[in-house]
């Protein structure tokens, strides 16, 4: 979202995690999905991170309660894994986002 606005703009802005963890019905400090981000930013706008501090801990969802910035996504496309040409033609489009299962062992991958 960062670099996107970025690109957009011209402003590199910080948004704030903690809105994602506290906002989110799949909580972030309970594992969280990129997609899951992507569709939030389709009906909200991002809070900057200095308006709302990173708590690290799952906590009550301060949107209206404090200013949001303009930024929203109207969607976002998925690369299938380890497809290098979908990954090269995103990349040409706009900055990429990439998720890590580093918890395989609860999915029966360990």
């Amino acid at each position: 979202m960062e670099g996107a606005w970025k690109l957009k703009t011209g402003d590199l802005l910080s948004f704030a995690e903690q809105q994602l963890v506290d906002c989110i019905y799949f909580r972030g400090c309970a594992g969280g999905l990129q997609e899951t981000a992507f569709d939030y930013y389709e009906t909200h706008n991002a809070i900057l991170a200095k308006d709302y501090k990173y708590t690290a801990q799952n906590g009550q969802c301060l949107y209206g309660k404090v200013p949001a910035s303009a930024a929203k996504t109207t969607g976002y496309v998925s690369v299938k894994a380890n497809n290098v040409d979908q990954m090269k033609a995103a990349l040409a489009k706009t900055p990429l986002s990439v998720s890590i299962d580093a918890d395989a062992k609860s999915f029966g991958y360990y």
